[in-house]
C-alpha cells in the first residue's frame, strides 16, 4: 500500500513516539506509516491501522570494531563501518523508492532529513526546543519544506531557532489535551516528583534531600522508576504509572524535568511546576525551562543548585503561580492544525503529480 505520509520516530525515550501517535490519530486510516528503531517496544500503544517499518539500531554491535571517529560539523551522528546504520539507510531508501510521492515527517534526525532530501523526498521537520544554530541543524532546516513546532511560539525565539520564519507553531498537546481531568489537590498537602523515561537527574539522594527540606506533613509522591529506594516518612513510591493523572490529581505542585511530554501533560492537568532541566544536547530542557519561567508557567532550579535551594520556600512560591498561564502552553486544536498544515504542504509539493508510481 502506497503511503501518503511517513513519520520517522526517533528512538530516545518515549516522547517522540507519543507525539507521533497523537498526530497520526488526526489523519484518516492507512494514510500514514511509522518508521523507527524501537517501535516494537511500544507496539501495544500504536494503533493497528498504522504500518510500521522497523529499522535496525544505528549503533555498533559487540563484534564490530569501533574505529577512530571524526566529528563532523554538518552531521550529528555518522559513525564508520556500522552494519546497522547501512542496513537502516537501505530500508529507508527502499521505502522512498516504492513511495516516491510520500511526505516524510522527521522527529528528529538531521541525517534522516538530509538522506530523504538527497533521494528527492520532501520533508517536514519537527522542531524541538534548544539552541539549534549549528551547521547540521541549519542544513536540515534549509532542506525541509517546513518546520513544525509542537508548542507555542512563546517557548522559542530567533536566538535558538535559525529557521524561525519558516516555522509553524502549532501549539502544544498531550494525551490529556481536551479532556476533563478531575483534581483533588489540597493546598499544603501533596506534591509529586515526576521522573520521565528519557533519563533524569532526579535520583534517590535528591528525593531524600527534598523530603528532609519540606514540611513533614506534606505527602510526597514519586512517579517513575527508581532502582532502589528506602522507606521515607510520608513518601509514596509509585514506580512507573500508566495513569499518572490518578496520582497527580491530589497534588498541586509537581517537581519534574523539563522534557517536552511531561511539561505538556502537566500543563493540561493544570499543575504548577518546579522544573529541573536535565542535561540534553543543545540545551533543550534548559531553554524550554527558561521560556516557561519567563512567561510565568513554572519555577526553575538548575542542576548546580539542587542542594542549595530552600525547597520548602520554593514549593510555597510555586503554589502562587497563576494557573491561567498554563493555557498558553497547549492548544486543543494543535493536532488538527498539524494535519491541515501537512495536507497543505503535500498539495503544494505534489500538485502536479496525477498518480503514484513506484520507481523500478
Amino acid at each position: 500500500m502506497l503511503s501518503k505520509y511517513c513519520y520517522y520516530v526517533h528512538h530516545h525515550g518515549s516522547g517522540h513516539l507519543m507525539r507521533a501517535i497523537a498526530i497520526a490519530k488526526a489523519f484518516p486510516e492507512h494514510s500514514i506509516t511509522f518508521m523507527g528503531s524501537d517501535l516494537m517496544r511500544h507496539a501495544g500503544q500504536i494503533p493497528d491501522h498504522i504500518l510500521c517499518i522497523h529499522l535496525p539500531m544505528d549503533t555498533y554491535s559487540p563484534d564490530e570494531n569501533q574505529g577512530t571517529q571524526r566529528d563532523l560539523s554538518f552531521l550529528h551522528y555518522a559513525p564508520l563501518q556500522v552494519a546497522g546504520l547501512l542496513h537502516r539507510n537501505a530500508l529507508m531508501i527502499d521505502f522512498f523508492r516504492e513511495n516516491p510521492t510520500t511526505l516524510l515527517i522527521v522527529d528528529v534526525s538531521v541525517e534522516v532529513t538530509l538522506l530523504a532530501r538527497l533521494c528527492g523526498i520532501p520533508t517536514v521537520v519537527i522542531r524541538q526546543n534548544g539552541k539549534r544554530t549549528d551547521t547540521a541543524h541549519r542544513l536540515a532546516y534549509e532542506s525541509a519544506e517546513l518546520i513544525i513546532a509542537p508548542f507555542s511560539k512563546d517557548l522559542d525565539s530567533a536566538d535558538d531557532n535559525p529557521a524561525l520564519k519558516k516555522t509553524y507553531y502549532a501549539g502544544g498537546f498531550s494525551r490529556y489535551t481536551g479532556k476533563k481531568i478531575s483534581s483533588n489537590s489540597t493546598q499544603n498537602n501533596d506534591i509529586a516528583l515526576f521522573i520521565g523515561q528519557g533519563g533524569s537527574n532526579i535520583d534517590l539522594p535528591l528525593i531524600r534531600h527534598i523530603r528532609n527540606k519540606i514540611n513533614t506533613n506534606t505527602r510526597l509522591h514519586i512517579i517513575g522508576k527508581i532502582a532502589d529506594h528506602l522507606q521515607l516518612e510520608n513518601t509514596h513510591f509509585h514506580g512507573h504509572a500508566d495513569r499518572p493523572e490518578e496520582i497527580l490529581s491530589a497534588c498541586d505542585v509537581v517537581i519534574c524535568n523539563a522534557g517536552h511530554n511531561i511539561v505538556m501533560e502537566l500543563a493540561d492537568l493544570k499543575k504548577k511546576m518546579i522544573c529541573i532541566p536535565a542535561d540534553r544536547p543543545f540545551d533543550e530542557q534548559i531553554r524550554k525551562a527558561f521560556y516557561l519561567e519567563k512567561i510565568g508557567c513554572a519555577l526553575v532550579v538548575l542542576e548546580e543548585n539542587l542542594y542549595r535551594t530552600d525547597w520548602e520556600a520554593f514549593v510555597m512560591l510555586a503554589r502562587n503561580l497563576d494557573l491561567q498561564k498554563l493555557e498558553m502552553i497547549t492548544d486543543t486544536g494543535a493536532t488538527t492544525n498539524i494535519r491541515n498544515t501537512l495536507d497543505g504542504v503535500f498539495q503544494r509539493v505534489f500538485k502536479k503529480i496525477v498518480k503514484q508510481e513506484i520507481y523500478e
